[in-house]
Parts: structure tokens; C-alpha cells; sequence
């Protein structure tokens, strides 16, 4: 007997990041309007980009959060499109 194949529909690769310059940041979730961190950060500058790797699809947005001193695990931001 061959046992049956799931067809779940997940995707086996995911990878999440936020690039600013040359620094790098693991990204557990991406939100609409915010960036969920794997552990707190804080980040340089007020502007990155966000990239996302599903199985063999890329895609890259531009988000952009006001300035903190304080380590934060979620951070609020403007996300649009990379062109």
C-alpha cells in the first residue's frame, strides 16, 4: 500500500528579511502595517527593503518606520511596492 500524499498547499522554503545597507535582519512575519522581528532590534536609519522568498518566487517591498532607540520585536510601518 502506498501511503497518500498531503496536498496542503504550504510552501516547504520561506524566507524573510529586512535590508538596510548592508545589515540584515530576520524577519518572522511581515503585516500589512507592521514587521515582526525573531528576537528585538534596533534598527538604523527610517527606510529598508523587505524581502520575501517563497519556494522560488521573490518579491521586495520598500517599508519605511519612525526612528527608536528601543529594542522592539514588532515595529509599525508604510510598506509599497519595490519597483
Amino acid at each position: 500500500m502506498v501511503a497518500p500524499t498531503p496536498s496542503g498547499g504550504h510552501s516547504a522554503r520561506v524566507r524573510l528579511e529586512l535590508r538596510v545597507g548592508e545589515l540584515r535582519y530576520r524577519l518572522a512575519q511581515i503585516g500589512s502595517d507592521r514587521l515582526i522581528f525573531r528576537e528585538p532590534v534596533v534598527l538604523l536609519g527610517t527606510t529598508g527593503e523587505v524581502f520575501a522568498s517563497i519556494d522560488d518566487s521573490e518579491r521586495r517591498w520598500i517599508a519605511t518606520w519612525s526612528p527608536s532607540d528601543s529594542p522592539r520585536e514588532t515595529v509599525p510601518v508604510e510598506i509599497r511596492e519595490a519597483k
